[in-house]
């Protein structure tokens, strides 16, 4: 890891001699995973901040999903300089890709898409649970990140009891998992929002693998 922090930092100094922000702020979005890896918060927000401000107006394009929750602090969308308020906003620009389709599924990808983004989530995925199949296990309608192999590998089965869980109670859930490793294939959190009126039809799942404070209750 010492290595790699080394190679990002000489990477950083030459990047800021040849005047190249687009690459500048590449470099310093891996600078953040590795510090999210080492435990050191501070300098993560820190250095999520300056890749975004690097973008110059491309953040949308190039800052990857996972990593935006650093961008809010107090509640404020630091990325935007905005308020409480706007961060309602911010969701509303996310979903206007949402236009009317006769494609459901294309819509429904494009809403997990949507919230992914709005949650600073690393995957997502829409759960169906289907009456007629009389089972509790979910069927996966659209994901972000997140595919079939995905959901059925024994990695995911804490996950999948959470998404049940979310079904049966009616109830948003947020689960942070106590995991010392901090690999990407370990989950650090997860949010479930069940979603259908008048009865519960599915759940708008979400999760990251680097930092478990990343969902706010």
């Amino acid at each position: 890891m010492e290595s790699i922090q080394k190679d990002l930092k000489q990477s950083e100094e030459y990047l800021l001699q040849s005047g190249d922000p687009i690459q500048l702020a590449k470099t310093r979005l891996e600078q953040t995973r590795t510090a999210l890896r080492t435990g050191d918060q501070k300098a993560a927000k820190e250095l999520a901040r300056l890749s975004w401000k690097g973008f110059s107006g491309y953040g949308d394009i190039f800052y990857p999903d996972d990593l935006r929750y650093l961008l809010i602090a107090e509640g404020d969308y630091v990325a935007e300089g905005g308020s409480k308020d706007e961060l309602i906003d911010v969701f509303m620009y996310m979903i206007q890709d949402l236009v009317p389709t006769s494609d459901i599924d294309q819509l429904l990808e494009r809403t997990v898409a949507a919230t992914n983004r709005f949650f600073g989530a690393e995957r997502g995925g829409i759960f169906w649970f289907d009456e007629k199949q009389n089972t509790n296990t979910p069927l996966l309608r659209a994901g972000h990140n997140l595919s079939q192999n995905d959901i059925e590998s024994s990695e995911f089965k804490t996950s999948l009891k959470l998404i049940e869980s979310s079904f049966q109670k009616n109830c948003p859930m947020v689960e942070r998992f106590n995991k010392r490793n901090v690999f990407k294939s370990q989950l650090k959190a997860a949010l479930c929002v069940p979603f259908g009126k008048p009865k519960v039809q599915g759940v708008l799942y979400h999760d990251n693998s680097y930092v478990n404070d990343c969902f706010n209750d």
